[in-house]
């Protein structure tokens, strides 16, 4: 079954050079027999990573808007020499739960191949990149003297056709038929949804309640990535909800208000093929609930990349499907902190008395939603909610 490329934002916290030399040297590392490689925009990285370099410690402070102890921090890793594979590198909240050094052999090669995460410096990333230590936020200019500064007057601008194209590059070499963005608002701008030549899904958390709270977003983001790697990585695994594409109904063919009161009216509308292996991946998807998040919510945006502002209260238009609990439930609204983007749009909670068993017809609903919203330069989005402990 093919795979879904998995997108993550990458951290400011890093294990320090002998901390990942460490991981490096165990010989019953499931990396151990994955060859590592320069990264694919090397050349672009080195250009930045000189004209930073070339900076004094206070153009550094000026820069990155940082204190003196931080510029000689970020001095320090500018003068490392020695790269070292971007899967012992990384160590923040979402890294903590994907836990690259403890995945099994299947998984490694699986997230090998179709794990990337963004950079700003170096743009996009596979595990076994061997890169040096860094600093650099998406939000900063190219530095200044750079020759990236000529042509681009962000990072952002710069970065986002060069990632988008090399995802389609990818998508050629490992027949992924979707893109999975678990990135932060930030680093998911770098995906222009309208280039891809595969739909981009992004997936976002939340707590019971219908709370954003930024470190456990990122530690459920690090967790599925490490799920779904487990799961597909592993040889013998089986989707785990069966494979319906239709749309069930309860008997006298009324819909269960309660999972989905608002569904597109345009499901019988005749919708592109299929890419091979898609139904799969979202069984797989959905099946993630067995770790306690149920999917909450399935918005498709064909033609845009960014969220709608809000979500109607009473209806859906034909290009957006939606389920969430009673509609007399008061809504909540909330600003992502972990995002840049602006606030996210309008969720309504989850009904909490639904109950946590298999839920066949709603999880075929919302896999119908997906099958049909998902198509190439369009952009998805499906939320997931912790359930109460």
């Amino acid at each position: 079954m093919p795979s879904p490329i998995i997108i993550l934002s990458p951290s400011k916290t890093l294990r320090s050079p002998v901390q990942a030399s460490h991981l490096t040297s165990r010989p019953d590392s499931p990396w151990a027999t994955l060859q590592g490689k320069p990264p694919f925009f090397q050349g672009d990285s080195h250009a930045l990573r000189t004209s930073l370099a070339s900076l004094s410690p206070g153009a550094l402070m000026e820069y990155f808007h940082i204190s003196q102890s931080l510029a000689e921090t970020v001095r320090a890793n500018l003068a490392q020499e020695q790269p070292l594979p971007a899967w012992t590198l990384y160590a923040g909240e979402a890294f903590k739960t994907l836990d690259l050094p403890t995945l099994s052999p299947g998984a490694a090669r699986l997230a090998s191949q179709n794990l990337g995460i963004l950079s700003a410096l170096y743009g996009y990333l596979g595990p076994t990149d061997r890169i040096l230590p860094y600093r650099l936020d998406l939000t900063l200019p190219p530095p200044p003297g750079s020759s990236l500064e000529k042509q681009s007057q962000s990072l952002r601008s710069f970065w986002q056709p060069r990632i988008t194209q090399h995802l389609n590059d990818l998508v050629v070499q490992t027949r992924s038929p979707l893109v999975i963005s678990l990135a932060s608002q930030e680093f998911h701008s770098l995906i222009n949804p309208q280039g891809l030549s595969v739909p981009l899904l992004q997936i976002d958390f939340l707590q019971a309640g219908g709370r954003k709270i930024s470190a456990r977003a990122k530690q459920a983001r690090g967790l599925f990535a490490r799920w779904y790697l487990q799961q597909a990585g592993d040889s013998g695994t089986e989707p785990a909800i069966p494979q319906t594409t239709h749309t069930p109904t309860r008997p006298g063919g009324t819909r269960d208000a309660r999972i989905a009161p608002c569904l597109s009216e345009t499901r019988d509308a005749p919708i592109a093929p299929v890419p091979q292996g898609l139904p799969e991946i979202l069984d797989l998807i959905l099946a993630f609930r067995e770790t306690g998040y149920q999917p909450l919510e399935v918005r498709s945006l064909p033609g845009q990349q960014t969220h709608p502002t809000h979500q109607p209260e009473q209806s859906c238009p034909s290009s957006l499907a939606c389920t969430s609990g009673n509609q007399n439930r008061p809504g909540t609204t909330g600003q992502d902190s972990s995002r840049t983007g602006g606030p996210r749009p309008r969720s309504r909670v989850a009904d909490n008395s639904i109950p946590a068993g298999p839920r066949t017809d709603a999880l075929s609903r919302l896999k119908a939603e997906l099958l049909q919203g998902l198509q190439p330069g369009r952009e998805g989005s499906l939320v997931f909610i912790q359930e109460e402990v």
